[in-house]
């Protein structure tokens, strides 16, 4: 008899943290997922999440598998959408050694 080992250690032990490419605007990836709908409890008392991500505007969910693979580090195209995006990205870079110490950094 073998016994199969998986990666899951228990509710109490913290999660490795995974390395996740700098994504820029314009770039452009190429990804294997795997999608499928949102669903909620199937409890009728209970909260909808499924209404609630409906009314999110959240269609699908998806579970990246593999490595990402980068197509393009340029945009091929230029709109003004892509270039406000653009500014904005600089912005956040230029602003965040100066944020590190303060507690939401990581969520602007």
């Amino acid at each position: 008899m073998v016994w199969a080992r998986g990666t899951w250690r228990g509710p109490y032990v913290p999660p490795q943290p995974q390395h996740f490419p700098e994504l820029i605007p314009g770039q452009h990836w190429a990804v294997t997922a795997y999608l499928k709908t949102p669903h909620g409890a199937r409890n009728p008392a209970g909260f909808d999440y499924e209404g609630y991500v409906f009314a999110q505007g959240i269609r699908a969910i998806a579970q990246v598998r593999g490595e990402p693979q980068r197509l393009a580090s340029e945009a091929t195209e230029w709109s003004l959408a892509l270039w406000a995006q653009r500014a904005r990205y600089g912005l956040r870079q230029a602003m965040l050694p100066y944020l590190e110490s303060l507690r939401w950094v990581g969520w602007c």
